[in-house]
């Protein structure tokens, strides 16, 4: 059966998938949202977990060999731990340390320091790697909901041209006499 350009089906379709999919846009956008703030809580526990484990380790062992600067993850720098001493020079980082203990954000950096009794730790994860990390997230997000929207275009399609069957069999008997 052919359909006109300006057959009520159509535009019902039309109207019907242009709500849905401005709802499940919008959906996919809260939903970005709401994956940023909690994975930003995860990294951010991530950093708190790491600092206080390792003013803990060094408060408690009795090895005075410290590793000042490392990377958390192996071979990548966007995760650091830097460990500084009282009387020795401090390593080189990307950031300017504030005096105070806390979050702070500073040159792509989002950094946690901590005090212990004998040393300042500080964790950092840069910014960039943690958007892309969220992207990652987002991504995904999109690829499972590809599928049930073409799904629900699909099943809307079915249940309108079921829905509208008898008014185009009225139609049809119209246009037949």
């Amino acid at each position: 059966m052919t359909f006109t350009p300006r057959s009520i089906r159509n535009r019902l379709l039309r109207a019907v998938l242009g709500v849905v999919a401005l709802g499940w846009l919008g959906t996919v956008a809260l939903t970005a949202v709401f994956i940023d703030r909690e994975m930003s809580e995860g990294f951010d526990e991530e950093l708190e977990l790491v600092a206080e484990t390792t003013i803990l380790a060094l408060e408690t062992g009795s090895d005075t060999a410290v590793p000042r600067l490392v990377g958390v993850s192996p071979g990548q720098d966007q995760r650091l731990l830097r460990i500084i001493r009282p009387g020795v020079p401090e390593p080189a980082v990307p950031w300017v340390s504030p005096a105070t203990d806390g979050f702070f954000e500073q040159a792509g950096w989002r950094v946690l320091r901590r005090s212990g009794d004998h040393e300042v730790v500080e964790v950092a994860h840069n910014q960039a790697w943690r958007r892309s990390e969220m992207a990652e997230a987002a991504v995904s997000l999109l690829i499972l909901v590809g599928p049930v929207v073409g799904l629900l275009i699909l099943g809307l399609r079915r249940a309108l041209r079921r829905a509208l069957a008898p008014l185009d069999d009225l139609a049809g008997a119209i246009a037949g006499r």
